[in-house]
């Protein structure tokens, strides 16, 4: 009978132990923990409409295989299978668990967490984050503390929530266009951590444009540049005058459309010079720091349950050379601009800086219509000296038919097209015609320059020349103009900015209302920009609209009237 007790007793202890082996296995003791907190028990599952949340731009992306792998098996495999990081192993437990769970009602309680996550909120903030989460996946973005926000965010970048990654990535869009504005935080980390999302993704358009948000991006110059490559007179004066030394004067502020027609068109013509010599502007200007890179860990402090790969980054930074280059040819602009004025005195101007008979090619595209500047082969030459002329006798012999002389050479080969193009491309620049300045700088003391003006160059037949010269406005008449050519619609768009930016669902759907289209809208109002202020008000970037921040007196005015 003793031998029989002793028996039964080692079966049960072996039946006991097995059973905590599957216990621990499958992470049972979870499971039931989440299961006993029946005040979290929705009366009913949360339903909400994927295909309404999931935005055009990324209606394309598909969710990586790996992440579907780790996906499944946190949801069908025993615990001991999935690869989770070793830091909040039960985060991505947790948020698999509560995917469905709602609250229809709840009242919000403060939350602050250094490291938000479901373990750090007790059960009446676990009701609110759910009833906040459901109103905000209906369209209702309730403002709340930003550790209720972050613990979303994570469950999007975890997949966890849902593992669409179409899904995941249009709701992190959503959240940063809503609560960007109202908490620094996520205005910080969210467009790194949605550009590494997107890196993941091999989308790398989706990752600059994320990339590109960031305040302390450092690429975002040399990328920005590289879009409008081959046409750098397209890039706006804005992103250029933060990398020109120089003072204002009072020719410039009277002439400051011209100096700028000018400037970008140099731009351009610089550019064409370092190409013809087998050279990159941007690369000269931004170079790559390391040669090597680095590897940055990708979404830095963000709770990430799953493992995820390294990124290679490479630096770049404007140089030296760039803002030096860029402030001779500002001057040089400005000169141009003097002596399309008929002032005499000149800036002094690096010249050595730019490459020889830079400054006769933008004197002469813009001086003598009648003969412009060419770019052959990588040298600025002129097609014939004024001086040069063959006057025949006063009474001529009998005409004999004769071939007219063409100077031909081998070694030299105009571009005329090009330089056709860039003299039309110079005509039709739409440059910012008015700026925000302060009338009361002092005027900067004028040098004289060593620039020689040709000979042939007389101040009254500067004063015929062609180039269509508006009379210079201050910026209020400007926005004055533009303001009496609005109609009320569009005013009331105007009104609708705050801290110059505005979201483009929004104003779709009030647009919708009149049945206006919002890219004809927008086209008209840049249209009338351009005549009355010299650049579009307007520019879309993804979902949100955004007002040209060198026309913020627009608002101003509005304001004031209001």
């Amino acid at each position: 009978m003793w031998a029989e007790l002793q028996e039964l007793e080692g079966r049960m202890t072996k039946m006991i132990n097995n059973l905590l082996k599957v216990f621990n296995k499958y992470n049972i003791k979870r499971a039931i923990e989440l299961v006993h907190k029946e005040s979290l028990q929705p009366s009913e599952a949360l339903v909400y409409d994927i295909e309404t949340i999931i935005l055009p731009d990324y209606r394309h992306v598909k969710t990586p295989f790996q992440v579907k792998e780790f996906v499944r098996d946190l949801k069908r495999m025993p615990l001991q299978s999935v690869e989770l990081r070793r830091e909040n192993p039960n985060f991505c437990l947790d948020s698999v668990a509560y995917s469905k769970r709602q609250e229809k009602q709840a009242n919000s309680i403060p939350f602050k967490s250094y490291w938000p996550s479901f373990q750090s909120l007790d059960e009446t903030q676990m009701k609110w984050y759910f009833y906040w989460r459901k109103e905000v996946l209906s369209g209702n973005y309730i403002d709340t503390n930003p550790g209720y926000i972050f613990i979303f965010v994570y469950e999007l970048l975890n997949y966890t929530f849902n593992d669409q990654a179409a899904f995941n990535l249009s709701m992190l869009d959503r959240v940063y266009m809503n609560f960007y504005d109202k908490h620094s935080a996520l205005a910080h980390f969210l467009p790194q951590w949605i550009g590494d999302f997107c890196y993941e993704l091999g989308d790398s358009e989706l990752e600059k444009k994320w990339v590109d948000k960031l305040q302390t991006h450092e690429n975002s110059d040399y990328e920005n540049l590289k879009r409008c490559e081959h046409k750098l007179q397209t890039v706006s004066i804005t992103f250029w005058k933060r990398f020109i030394n120089y003072r204002k004067t009072k020719i410039f502020r009277e002439n400051r459309n011209v100096v700028y027609k000018v400037f970008k068109a140099s731009v351009s013509i610089l550019e064409t010079q370092y190409q013809a010599q087998g050279k990159n502007l941007i690369d000269e200007w931004i170079p790559q720091i390391d040669k090597t890179g680095y590897e940055r860990e990708m979404f830095r402090n963000a709770i990430i349950g799953r493992e995820v790969q390294r990124k290679l980054e490479v630096n770049r930074r404007p140089t030296l050379k760039m803002r030096e280059d860029l402030t001779a040819l500002f001057r040089l602009a400005e000169n141009v601009a003097r002596l399309i004025a008929g002032e005499k005195r000149q800036l002094s101007v690096d010249e050595a800086r730019l490459p020889e008979g830079f400054k006769n090619v933008l004197v002469q595209l813009f001086l003598d219509k009648s003969e412009p500047a060419l770019i052959a082969q990588g040298r600025f030459v002129k097609t014939k000296d004024r001086g040069d002329r063959v006057l025949g006798s006063p009474v001529p012999n009998s005409p004999e038919p004769t071939e007219p002389h063409i100077a031909t050479s081998p070694l030299i080969e105009f571009n005329l097209e090009r330089i056709n193009t860039l003299d039309k491309e110079s005509k039709e620049l739409l440059e910012i015609f008015a700026l925000w300045y302060d009338e009361e700088e002092s005027d900067l003391s004028e040098e004289r320059n060593d620039l020689e003006i040709p000979k042939n160059f007389k101040h009254d037949q500067l004063q015929k020349q062609t180039l269509n010269l508006p009379s210079p406005l201050s910026l209020d008449e400007d926005v004055e103009c533009f303001l009496a050519m609005l109609n009320e619609l569009e005013t009331e768009f105007l009104r609708g900015f705050k801290h110059l930016t505005r979201a483009t669902q929004e104003v779709m759907q009030t647009l919708k209302s009149h049945g206006i289209m919002m890219g004809v809208f927008i086209s008209t109002v840049n249209g009338k920009a351009l005549e009355y202020l010299g650049d579009n008000l307007i520019e879309q970037e993804a979902d949100i609209l955004r007002l040209n921040e060198d026309f913020e007196q627009v608002l101003f005015s509005l304001a004031r009237k209001a």
